[in-house]
């Protein structure tokens, strides 16, 4: 196993990602990155139904490979970022948040890892916002909902001014963080920014 480890580390310093941003993390819980389980197997047999298993009287459904969380898991515990953004400015937690790839283990696992339910994307919209407008989400999000992360949203919505040296810097990237792909904060003015 630590080889596996050492391999999968050196993929962490290479960080591939996909047409979009998307990180390891990201399609291990998209519904999208589906691979078809014997396509390894059938060398693109034409007219062999991949997704389907044959026995001698029946044909059953397989069941999709991803979202995952086992692959999640050792992604995390391989030293992925949680927070990893794609070029919506998208989380992992964003996209297990779909309804298309909802898995309350998924989503409780990136949790569990310290994933924001607060973090807006380019369209301004935050996991828990995707959590709260669909039922199939069974998930108690009030444990997850820091002081922290309350105390920067009040900053951002209230336009509290504010400088670098004000704020420790955890807090100062905490705040950072919950803005939508904005430059540094150094350079822009808070008055200037449409925040809530």
């Amino acid at each position: 196993m630590e080889v596996v480890y050492r391999l999968v580390d050196e993929i962490l310093t290479i960080n591939p990602i996909s047409q979009h941003g998307d990180t390891l993390l990201h399609l291990a819980v998209a519904s999208s990155s589906m691979l078809k389980s014997n396509s390894f197997l059938d060398g693109g047999v034409e007219g062999l139904d991949a997704d389907r298993l044959t026995g001698q009287d029946e044909c059953v459904l397989r069941p999709p490979l991803f979202p995952s969380e086992s692959v999640a898991r050792f992604i995390l515990r391989c030293g992925y970022d949680v927070h990893a953004r794609n070029d919506m400015q998208e989380t992992p937690l964003h996209i297990a948040s779909r309804c298309e790839n909802f898995s309350s283990s998924v989503a409780n696992l990136l949790l569990q890892h310290g994933a924001h339910l607060d973090i807006p994307d380019l369209r301004d919209i935050c996991p828990k916002d995707v959590l709260c407008a669909h039922g199939c989400c069974k998930i108690n999000i009030m444990p997850y909902v820091s002081l922290k992360c309350l105390a920067a949203n009040t900053i951002l919505k209230e336009r509290v001014p504010f400088t670098k040296d004000d704020l420790s810097k955890p807090m100062y990237d905490l705040v950072h963080m919950h803005l939508p792909n904005l430059p540094d904060l150094n350079d822009i003015s808070l008055d200037k920014i449409d925040v809530h």
